[in-house]
């Protein structure tokens, strides 16, 4: 398992991830009731980009063990990856119910209900994963985001991005998402009260 865990976490590329995959097969033969096996195998699969195997593995792992909550978190991520949003933040939830200070739990829901168009609700986990983790970047920069693209709450997200500016100076899509929108407080007066903000970027 320890190979395996290596390969997974320190790999690459597709070759040491192919090769962590190996690794849990094995063990999978050896104990095929092996429920972290499986959750491991099925993570080896999201980083090869094989969803479908991801989510079968994951969903063996979870029968095997309902509280094993990286199997959930990472058929959850399977899920993401396949555009089935709405299952990937119900797997998400099972996740956080089981472990609620897994931060990049509570920020792949954020970004699961963002695509599900519940801008609320991705606002609220996007606040609970920089509570968890002040210096989360990508969650201030996606709430940011979420309040000037869906919510209209323009001076919240300048100061989303200029938290995700004072944490990483090289985040270029947070100064330009600033720059964009203290641009268009500056042309208010030059434009019509009808005119649309410009979307940031992300």
């Amino acid at each position: 398992m320890r190979l395996g865990y290596c390969l997974c976490d320190l790999g690459r590329g597709p070759e040491d991830f192919a090769g962590a995959a190996r690794v849990f097969t094995g063990c999978i033969l050896n104990r095929p009731d092996h429920a972290h096996a499986y959750g491991c195998r099925g993570r080896a699969y999201v980083k090869l980009g094989q969803y479908d195997e991801a989510v079968a593995d994951c969903s063996k792992a979870v029968e095997l063990d309902p509280r094993h909550a990286f199997a959930w978190f990472n058929r959850g991520r399977a899920y993401d990856n396949l555009g089935r949003y709405d299952k990937a933040a119900d797997d998400y939830s099972r996740a956080i119910a089981l472990d609620p200070k897994d931060v990049q739990a509570w920020f792949n829901r954020g970004n699961a209900y963002r695509d599900l168009g519940q801008h609320d609700k991705a606002v609220a986990d996007f606040s609970r994963a920089v509570k968890l983790d002040p210096k989360y970047t990508l969650a201030w920069s996606n709430r940011g985001a979420v309040y000037s693209n869906h919510l209209g709450q323009y001076e919240q997200a300048v100061a989303d991005f200029t938290q995700a500016v004072a944490l990483d100076r090289k985040f270029v899509s947070a100064w330009y998402n600033r720059a964009l929108l203290t641009a268009s407080w500056a042309s208010t007066s030059r434009r019509s009260p009808t005119s649309p903000r410009p979307s940031p970027w992300i």
